[in-house]
């Protein structure tokens, strides 16, 4: 019993390793930083980014901020 525990254990601190956010980076940005640098309303802005996406301009990741998953942008 007490190796089937030992696995799992195992098992669960690679899965949480696994799933460890990289720390942000210097040259990320949020849709609400650019909305604000751009002055564009958060549907526009949220338009532009995505199309810029899909361009191959930018990427984006998921990251956690306070609790809350958001995109990341920077250039591709």
């Amino acid at each position: 019993m007490k190796t089937n525990i030992a696995k799992a254990l195992s098992g669960l601190d690679l899965a949480l390793s696994r799933i460890s956010q990289v720390d942000r980076m210097p040259d990320e940005f949020t849709a609400a930083e650019f909305m604000v640098k751009s002055k564009l309303k958060r549907s526009r802005a949220s338009e532009k980014l995505d199309l810029m996406v899909a361009e191959g301009i930018l990427t984006k990741r998921k990251y956690c901020i306070a609790g809350h998953l958001t995109n990341l942008y920077r250039k591709a």
